[in-house]
């Protein structure tokens, strides 16, 4: 009988290694069902986020209905990106608050925000960004 391999775990991101200049970012998964062998990100996701976050937030700063907000395809495309996205997405709350808890969400393979944070903005993006940083995310 053969050992099975552990389930993919995206919370176990350890490090970002930049390969060379210019080159796509490892990001290494541990433990991971292929052993270390690292995740490579393509080097223009960074840019692509970019552009994906600045329509979002520009087609949205007037709608005060979250569901439309949530349904914009840019939204969807972020998430789409899959836990690549996390450290932008993380580093996005952080420089430029913004409503990224259901992307956040979607992504990520837990939830951080407690009972009694839910309601509260700040409380919110806290409990995210602690989750990051205690993840090495940020």
């Amino acid at each position: 009988m053969s050992a099975q391999a552990p389930a993919y775990d995206p919370s176990a991101i350890v490090t970002r290694i930049p390969i060379v200049s210019g080159e796509p970012t490892a990001i290494v998964y541990s433990p991971n069902p292929l052993g270390s062998v690292p995740v490579f990100i393509p080097h223009n996701i960074e840019a692509q986020f970019r552009r994906l976050a600045d329509e979002w937030i520009r087609d949205t700063r007037y709608i005060s209905d979250p569901i439309q907000r949530i349904l914009h395809p840019a939204h969807f495309k972020i998430i789409g990106m899959g836990p690549a996205a996390l450290p932008l997405i993380l580093a996005e709350l952080q420089r430029r608050p913004a409503h990224w808890f259901v992307a956040l969400d979607a992504i990520s393979p837990e939830n951080p925000v407690g009972p009694e944070a839910q309601n509260s903005f700040e409380d919110t993006a806290r409990a995210w960004l602690e989750w990051g940083e205690k993840n090495n995310l940020i």
